[in-house]
């Protein structure tokens, strides 16, 4: 065996070893409940259900198809979805990043094998460890979907081909990531708008893989007023007042976080490399990218990890290929050392994430409602809280349903947070009416798919971020019993008091109360066969 023969051994050894360390740590961890409500909503909607009347999501359609296939499996073999949605993301990755590797070769066929070796190991790191539990999210998918169309935009500032069907098929994933949400759309503008300064021909963008794009652009446009119509008329509305306000985070907290300022020294090293590095498109893209990627981020105003995740990954490439530009062309002990430091960096930040999320799973798992809740497998139960991660994946790894359409009591938060805000009239009857939207709903839902159980979550301290403008702000941590509250303004509805009298309760843990309906046990422990909403009231005001 020759020594070309074994390097290859080697190198492949090391991406199935990425592989097989991803797959590990994603198996330990939880699903994040964002994907899993979503998969929800997709069986629901493969059912015939529509947004508002069936389920309320403020995403638009295309992270709801996204999702589907793993859906259909997950009915097909009896799976529950966070295994499900793993093995759907875990393939699609792979493909990508075989994709990706082939398109890496012939980009870089005349640097020096170390060069694409380590863009390829950055890049398994990224697909397969890197997210944490982001993965499978809109924005991890969104990153890989649109690699292998990166890639091939190179290709085509390179001035060469590649086979077509491969690119239409590019084309085809990239318009699909692109859907997912309208601010992916900038990342692809800016790659375009590269290509058409570089090529200074007016129709340089009519190439394969952008009709395919924009083909799925146009297809998805057309289905949204014909197949989701409510999203367009009823969440839509609604989203622009509530959602940004409930979650929105000011500008200048937004800037101050480690990945705006790693991507601006990439961005100034960049610069005062560009005069020596070899693959100028390869990274004049990748920087293209971050860019988008940033803008993508501030754009969304939140400090979700995965809102991040695609700067992330394409200023990590990017670094990546700077590094190793330079050790390359210098070959000495300060780039060496760089490189070995940003990968230090990167484990220790993923090493730091993943601990979190094993305590975080372990907690889960040894919580005395999660138990309740498994012998309930395949009925409904409801819980009474604002925080989605409460919610969902809750339901999923017990095997139960919630009656209610939406994925928690959020909308009832940002109209309280409304009102704060602006306490003018017409402000505060939009968010009274918003609130009473959800109590009406909500009970609907309930007594057409009475719960078994009913859990209210005792304590979620969350911080409310109040803007005064874009750079100044107040930052508040709210701990009060908010979903304690909530639940006590369905207790005012009479529908709701109705509903309520088949209820008993059984006792507390340490973060939910535990009702139960018709359940005698609960109620020979008390002495009292039947208790009533001020009864109900009036412990919960003692409790707090």
């Amino acid at each position: 065996m020759n020594q070309n023969s074994l390097k290859n051994i080697f190198e492949f050894a090391a991406y199935l070893t990425i592989l097989a360390i991803g797959i590990f740590l994603q198996s330990k961890i939880l699903v994040t409940g964002d994907i899993t409500w979503l998969m929800r909503i997709g069986e629901k909607f493969l059912q015939g259900g529509h947004y508002y009347t069936d389920f309320f999501e403020v995403n638009p359609p295309m992270c709801i198809y996204i999702y589907l296939i793993p859906v259909l499996l997950s009915k097909q073999f009896h799976l529950i979805f966070p295994t499900t949605v793993l093995i759907f993301t875990f393939i699609i990755a792979i493909i990508s990043w075989c994709f990706s590797y082939n398109l890496l070769k012939k980009i870089l066929i005349n640097s020096q094998p170390f060069y694409r070796i380590n863009l390829a190991i950055a890049l398994a790191f990224l697909y397969f460890i890197f997210p944490s539990n982001a993965f499978g999210q809109r924005e991890y998918l969104f990153a890989v979907l649109m690699m292998p169309y990166l890639l091939i935009a190179v290709l085509r500032a390179k001035q060469q081909t590649n086979n077509q069907w491969l690119t239409i098929t590019a084309g085809l994933f990239a318009g699909i990531g692109f859907c997912l949400k309208p601010f992916f759309l900038m990342t692809w503008l800016f790659i375009e708008l590269y290509l058409f300064i570089k090529s200074t021909r007016l129709l340089s963008w009519l190439r394969c893989e952008n009709v395919a794009i924009i083909v799925v652009l146009l297809c998805y446009a057309v289905s949204i007023p014909i197949l989701t119509p409510e999203y367009l008329t009823k969440i839509v509305p609604i989203t622009n007042i509530f959602y940004y306000i409930n979650y929105q985070i000011p500008l200048t907290l937004l800037l101050l976080q480690p990945i705006v300022g790693f991507s601006v020294i990439l961005f100034v090293t960049h610069y005062f490399l560009r005069k020596k590095i070899q693959q100028m498109d390869l990274l004049n893209i990748l920087l293209l990218a971050t860019f988008g990627g940033l803008l993508t981020y501030l754009a969304q105003f939140t400090l979700w990890f995965y809102h991040m995740l695609p700067a992330a990954m394409f200023s990590i490439l990017l670094g990546v290929g700077l590094a190793s530009e330079y050790w390359q062309r210098e070959k000495n002990l300060f780039a060496t050392s760089l490189i070995a430091l940003a990968i230090l960096l990167l484990m220790a930040t993923n090493i730091y994430m993943y601990k979190i999320n094993f305590k975080q799973t372990r907690e889960f798992l040894t919580d005395p409602v999660f138990n309740l809740s498994k012998k309930q497998s395949g009925k409904f139960i409801f819980i009474f809280t604002d925080d989605l991660a409460a919610n969902y994946p809750f339901l999923d790894y017990t095997r139960t349903s919630s009656p209610s359409r939406f994925p928690s009591l959020w909308l009832m938060r940002a109209a309280d947070k409304l009102i704060a805000l602006k306490k003018d009239p017409n402000t505060l009857q939009t968010a009274q009416a918003a609130k009473q939207f959800v109590i009406e709903a909500t009970t609907d839902d309930l007594i057409k798919n009475p719960p078994f159980y009913i859990f209210i979550q005792k304590n979620n301290a969350y911080y409310s971020v109040f803007h005064k403008n874009w750079i100044s702000y107040d930052l508040v941590l709210t701990q009060q019993q908010q979903s304690i509250s909530f639940f006590k303004q369905f207790l005012k509805d009479a529908k709701f008091q109705q509903f309520w009298q088949n209820y008993r309760y059984m006792g507390v843990t340490e973060n939910f109360y535990i009702y139960c309906r018709h359940c005698e046990e609960a109620a020979d422990r008390r002495g009292n066969p039947s208790f009533t909403v001020s009864w109900i009231a009036t412990s919960l005001r003692s409790s707090q």
